[in-house]
């Protein structure tokens, strides 16, 4: 009977909030139409909540951290049926993952072609207090935002810059925040074209193929997967200069020169099978410790649990 209470608290709070939180929609003031983009914040807590969800509004692909986990896994989101880059709503509970002290929220969102509009994201975090009054936070001018250093071409490829956060990392709870800026807010009606997610299909990591063999040509190599799949293919990297470039098919990583690093396209998959990687005049394919094709299969909604 009390589950029942709370879900029927959490239903009437969802939509007394649902128009006013689809008015509000962040987006990084000094950003360009194809680079992706980090937002957080912080909230303080006295208890635990009994119950919380996030409700998160984008115009592209986004990952999900709450309290340092990634709360979206090795999911993507949100699966478009035709990527036409329309608004689509996730709810998601992360009732496990929050804390009595702190709720840190950081959201890494990317645009899913280049584009102008300015509504990037929207963010209501609602649920039920421990006094069993219902509660509900907005993504507002409080929050913070920066550039991620991924840019996303209009073909899709992906370029990462590993240098630009430097040491910082964005999803942890204790992150320096002096080069951060708080996000420009656009009020919007509300749009008939949200989806509900019962409605929405979700890219899963399904296998993860290692290649069966490869040829190189000079500083190139070309992996064989034998089979196709639809997916990133990943890099393991072992002693890369900081600021080599290397190329994987259509995606471009700019090395940071940690020891160890992966690189990998994260926000625009694609069929592949036989996959060429070459670098500058710096990559050398010794560099390369692992190849990894990472492969996704699109999983239903109601069989989707972060």
């Amino acid at each position: 009977m009390r589950t029942i209470a709370i879900a029927l608290l959490l239903c009437f709070s969802v939509g007394c909030h649902a128009q006013e939180f689809a008015t509000r929609w962040m987006y990084h003031p000094q950003t360009d139409t194809a680079s992706a983009v980090w937002f957080r914040q912080t909230y303080l807590l006295k208890r635990r909540p009994l119950y919380t969800h996030i409700a998160v509004a984008t115009t592209g692909r986004f990952e999900l951290y709450i309290n340092e986990a990634n709360v979206s896994g090795s999911t993507l989101l949100p699966a478009h049926s035709n990527d036409d880059g329309q608004p689509v709503t996730h709810i998601i509970d992360i009732s496990r993952y929050t804390r009595a002290d702190t709720l840190t929220i950081a959201i890494l969102y990317a645009p899913i072609r280049p584009q102008t509009d300015r509504r990037q994201i929207a963010v209501c975090v609602y649920g039920c207090r421990r006094d069993g009054t219902p509660f509900a936070r907005y993504g507002d001018g409080d929050w913070l935002c920066r550039l991620a250093g991924i840019t996303l071409g209009g073909d899709g490829a992906e370029r990462h810059d590993s240098r630009y956060l430097g040491n910082v990392s964005p999803y942890r709870n204790a992150c320096a925040t002096a080069c951060w800026l708080s996000p420009g807010i656009v009020c919007l009606p509300p749009d008939s074209v949200y989806i509900a997610n019962n409605s929405l299909r979700h890219y899963q990591v399904a296998h993860v193929l290692r290649p069966r063999y490869f040829d190189i040509e000079g500083n190139r190599v070309a992996y064989e997967f034998g089979t196709g799949f639809y997916g990133f293919v990943r890099l393991t990297l072992r002693d890369a200069r900081r600021g080599e470039r290397i190329r994987i098919g259509d995606v471009e990583y700019i090395c940071s020169g940690k020891t160890d690093e992966q690189a990998c396209a994260r926000f625009a998959p694609a069929f592949l099978r036989r996959v060429t990687v070459e670098g500058d005049a710096y990559f050398s394919p010794s560099q390369i410790q692992r190849v990894e094709g990472i492969g996704l299969a699109d999983l239903p909604a109601n069989l989707w649990n972060p």
